[in-house]
């Protein structure tokens, strides 16, 4: 199940290394979720994560077409009253926290007039927009409380916390055209965004409670644990970025912390140009011929994570929903592997290095 504090190298377990046979054996179909593992029990937390993931996903179908973002506000407003109504029927309170966060990437898509509560939110003109009764309260709180702080009340403070930190992450972002909002709207590139934005907090957070001693503020918060949330968007892009970090000869870490501070639409590109120079093809493929072997390597990339951005995921265990994700990634990267050999071949260049045809490996 999805954790608060994730490593950042690729999830190996019940895992296949990555192959370029996978793209072609390997699908990603509804109604055929991988097998749940015996030992496993749904948690009602992981059940109200997936519901919530579903509703994300009826967004992620809806095809925009020749229409403007604006079409989509009565979709996401529907979108938010579903998520507002499924956080209801959460029997903890930060897994209600949780489902209500994932508002979030609907919310940088188009803004209905009453989103409902909205836990924070990075303004493009730099502020900082925080709930008080979940986020800032909790902090203040926590400054003040004298008493040893009990398992409940550190949850609260750390998931607010969390929250914070993942909006400071974000105020680099600056206010949108029209054209920028549409390829937001585009479902692959949201979910990757959403996965890595998620996977940022959730690898960085313990160490920023270390960093700013809240460990003394609040001792016993380093221990304690919240939801990262997410349970498709976060597994799909941490799998990803491992496999492309290891062909890259990168640590997950130094490749997550360049795709966190790039746009949206420049992470898939991040990626293929990583595959690119690992693949020693930068300096061989012609100029006029480098566009189209780039938007290939997006194109591969992309394809996968569109097909995971609008599958239903209703009823299906979050381990289930977690391991396909990673098949997602999977596919993204064996597709991109096939970009890389047909170039390799066209360009009569040394085949990739072994490392570039798997992205995961045992540790």
């Amino acid at each position: 199940m999805a954790k608060a504090t994730p490593s950042t190298a690729p999830i190996t377990e019940e895992t296949d290394e990555i192959t370029s046979e996978d793209a072609t054996t390997a699908t990603i179909t509804e109604g055929e979720p991988p097998a749940v593992p015996s030992d496993w029990k749904e948690s009602d937390g992981s059940r109200v994560r997936v519901a919530a993931s579903a509703v994300l996903a009826r967004v992620a179908q809806v095809n925009l077409g020749d229409g403007t973002v604006g079409d989509l506000i009565p979709v996401v407003h529907r979108a938010f009253g579903e998520l507002d109504e499924i956080a209801q029927t959460a029997v903890d309170e930060i897994d209600r926290l949780t489902v209500l966060r994932m508002k979030e990437s609907l919310l940088m898509l188009t803004r209905p007039e009453d989103p409902g509560l909205v836990l924070g939110l990075a303004a493009p003109d730099g502020t900082l927009l925080l709930d008080a009764t979940h986020i800032t309260d909790p902090l203040r709180e926590m400054y003040e409380d004298n008493a040893d702080p009990d398992e409940s009340a550190l949850r609260r403070y750390r998931f607010a916390i969390s929250e914070l930190f993942h909006q400071q992450s974000l105020l680099a972002v600056e206010e949108w055209d029209e054209a920028e909002r549409r390829s937001w709207a585009d479902p692959a590139v949201r979910l990757f965004e959403t996965g890595v934005n998620a996977l940022w907090t959730a690898a960085r957070l313990p160490d920023h409670l270390i960093e700013l001693g809240l460990d003394k503020v609040a001792p016993g918060i380093e221990a304690v644990s919240v939801p990262a949330g997410y349970p498709v968007a976060l597994p799909a892009a941490e799998h990803l970025i491992g496999g492309v970090a290891t062909a890259g000869e990168q640590t997950p870490e130094e490749l997550l912390r360049t795709l966190v501070s790039l746009p949206p639409t420049a992470k898939f590109a991040e990626l293929g140009r990583v595959l690119l120079t690992s693949a020693q093809l930068l300096p061989v493929i012609p100029p006029e011929d480098f566009a189209d072997v780039s938007a290939d390597l997006y194109a591969a990339l992309r394809a996968p994570f569109e097909a995971l951005a609008v599958l239903d995921v209703t009823d299906i265990p979050e381990v289930a929903v977690e391991a396909t994700a990673r098949q997602a990634a999977n596919l993204a990267f064996a597709a991109a592997y096939d970009v890389l050999a047909a170039a390799t071949e066209r360009y009569h260049v040394e085949e990739p290095s072994a490392t570039s045809a798997t992205s995961t490996e045992e540790t």
